[in-house]
């Protein structure tokens, strides 16, 4: 499972790149690594590399990004019982059923996951990754043996 770190600044970008984080939630893109952006961030869209992906549920802006081909993760801001089907999901709830993770096609990112106990009940999903505000997030992950790419 991929854990990305939702960076505030350079500096932590910096860290997580030397602490192998997979991805990274940043206001920029990024070299060789995946970057997602939230779409608030979004200025000029010419200037994404392919390791780029925008998160927003703006259809107004996913239909301009497919036009550019863009890799899009959808913003999942509340429980929905229709089938979606994008590349990636940014999901920022847990659902209550999680068998409801069903509904979702494409790969799968649970955001703002920073306890290892919630982590843990994660892993045997079908989501591809997590999102998380702590630094060290990753290092606890590899400490307790849980961290499988």
């Amino acid at each position: 499972m991929d854990i990305c770190l939702k960076a505030r600044n350079d500096e932590e970008v910096s860290r997580a790149l030397k602490l192998n984080y997979n991805c990274i939630v940043y206001t920029k893109p990024l070299n060789n690594v995946l970057t997602f952006i939230p779409d608030q961030y979004i200025s000029d869209i010419d200037i994404f590399s392919e390791n780029t992906i925008i998160i927003t549920n703006d259809v107004q802006l996913i239909n301009k990004l497919k036009n550019r081909n863009m890799k899009i993760a959808y913003r999942v801001d509340k429980p929905s019982m229709n089938i979606l089907e994008y590349n990636y999901f940014v999901i920022e709830f847990i659902p209550k059923n999680i068998r409801d993770l069903r509904f979702y096609k494409g790969k799968i990112y649970i955001d703002n996951i920073d306890n290892l106990d919630t982590y843990s009940k994660l892993e045997n999903l079908k989501i591809t990754g997590i999102f998380t505000k702590n630094l060290d997030f990753i290092v606890d992950v590899k400490k307790l043996s849980l961290y499988r790419k």
